[in-house]
């Protein structure tokens, strides 16, 4: 998504990885509904958004795949786990015709998975029985469940009956930021 809370979620996410000794890729997973609505004022203005991101991706996220617009499109799975996190993934209002790729449906059996401080942005859960019962499905193939929330270990444990363990945002795990502080900022300190 392109927004500060997510770009910098995605950044500290990897970068926590990374100390932790693992070679880490981006899954691309773009939402292109908004298409449409670039032609318009509005949409203008959207796009100079979208640019403004996409840079930053190019230069922070070093290993960034082609997007992609569904989990099941990327055919390239050379990876040993799948980490999916943090704010709000597992929140159908904003992750919409994506909600059930971020919960890692179509995710081939031989990749582990692992929720990293994801975040149902809710005190309850609120979906149909089917995508219970997918969803449920799907979460019980992960080998490591951990949410952000007291409502979101709930959740896993009284709807899914999955152990979760709560976490911080990877942000403030990660706590260094300095590299985005300009170089004029930093002089003046």
């Amino acid at each position: 998504n392109d927004n500060c809370g997510t770009v910098f979620q995605t950044y500290a996410t990897c970068e926590l990885l990374k100390q932790c000794g693992h070679e880490v890729s981006v899954l691309n997973l773009t939402d292109r509904s908004y298409i449409k609505e670039l032609c318009s004022l509005k949409g203008i203005l959207r796009a100079l958004t979208i640019i403004k991101f996409a840079l930053f991706r190019k230069k922070y996220f070093s290993n960034l795949t082609r997007q992609i617009s569904r989990l099941s499109d990327f055919k390239q799975f050379d990876a040993d786990y799948i980490v999916v996190g943090s704010d709000q993934v597992w929140n159908k209002s904003v992750t919409k015709s994506l909600f059930k790729d971020y919960f890692l449906v179509s995710v081939p059996d031989n990749i582990q998975r692992i929720s990293l401080a994801s975040s149902f942005a809710g005190d309850s859960w609120k979906e149909q029985d089917s995508d219970t019962n997918e969803i449920s499905e799907a979460l019980h193939k992960f080998v490591a469940v951990s949410v952000r929330e007291d409502s979101g270990v709930l959740i896993c444990n009284q709807v899914f009956n999955i152990p979760a363990t709560q976490l911080v945002d990877p942000t403030l795990a990660l706590g260094d930021f300095t590299c985005f502080i300009s170089r004029n900022l930093k002089e003046r300190n």
